[in-house]
């Protein structure tokens, strides 16, 4: 079954300047994902964020949310919940006086104040003044703001460093008990692993790639590859050997998924079979490694 798409940005466009800073950008956020969405450059990090919450208007392109064109009343009804490092908050009200202030604003049960401190764990704060929260407290804060309407999406940040430290069990509990779908916007993949079900990968603007957790496991899984004279000769002779975790890259190129400490004797076989090895690389590549030889190839 397909999932119903939560954002959908068609050839998103936008300069400053007459300079591109989001260019032909189409991304594809489905409901109940966690989508880690990284960019290097803060400018083009900064729109995207900015056009995707409604506070700029694309020179060109268009975005749905929920499947109908954006629109403010899905942000100001509560649908969408927004979490940044600087939230605009009371300094002088208390956390519960904050929180307060947003549900009777959206018109939300007073019940949801009372959940929404014990799931980011500051039900202890909860007379503290805004102003005198630490800075673990003051984060707290910002994403319970974000998440006191019980969202379908919310869109966190500048994720990572404190951010991914405090809150990512929380968002992998409220994505599987409530569906919450999130979008993580943030300079690295790392702090994405492990919780991102998929991603978004940027570099000055433009999509380099969109793919899966299980696509970033392939692509990131340690491996060998062998250069051959003849690859469906060499898949033939490997097989004897008794190798099944391999994938046949294309002409030349074998890719072995398994006995890597045996890959100098396969390679010597191979060679005794007459089928001629020309390299043989073992990688072992990072999500990180991966995101910035995808860049260093947009920059050639």
């Amino acid at each position: 079954m397909q999932l119903k798409e939560i954002i959908a940005t068609r050839d998103l466009t936008m300069s400053v300047r007459k300079k591109p800073v989001i260019a032909q950008v189409s991304l594809h956020i489905c409901q109940g994902e966690i989508y880690g969405l990284v960019e290097k450059n803060d400018k083009s990090r900064q729109m995207i964020v900015q056009l995707l919450l409604g506070n700029r208007r694309p020179d060109s392109g268009e975005i749905l949310l929920f499947g109908q064109p954006w629109n403010e009343t899905e942000v100001q009804t509560g649908r969408v919940g927004a979490v940044f490092p600087r939230a605009a908050v009371y300094p002088k009200l208390t956390v519960r006086q904050n929180l307060e202030q947003k549900r009777m604003a959206l018109g939300i049960a007073r019940q949801k104040v009372l959940w929404t401190m014990e799931a980011v764990g500051l039900d202890d704060a909860a007379e503290k003044q805004a102003r005198h929260l630490n800075t673990t407290q003051a984060l707290k804060l910002c994403f319970a703001m974000a998440l006191v309407s019980t969202p379908d999406l919310i869109l966190i940040d500048q994720f990572g460093g404190k951010m991914a430290e405090q809150f990512c069990g929380l968002i992998h509990r409220l994505n599987q008990e409530y569906g919450i779908t999130f979008l993580l916007v943030g300079s690295s993949v790392t702090p994405f692993a492990g919780l991102a079900t998929c991603y978004g990968m940027m570099y000055d603007g433009k999509l380099l790639q969109e793919m899966s957790q299980e696509e970033m496991d392939d692509v990131c899984r340690q491996y060998v590859d062998f250069r051959v004279s003849n690859a469906s000769k060499a898949v033939a002779q490997m097989e004897q050997m008794g190798i099944a975790q391999y994938k046949v890259i294309n002409s030349d190129t074998i890719r072995m998924f398994e006995r890597f400490s045996e890959r100098g004797s396969i390679a010597a076989s191979l060679d005794a079979g007459g089928i001629g090895v020309t390299e043989m690389i073992l990688r072992n590549e990072s999500p990180e490694e991966y995101y910035l030889r995808l860049a260093q190839k947009e920059q050639l």
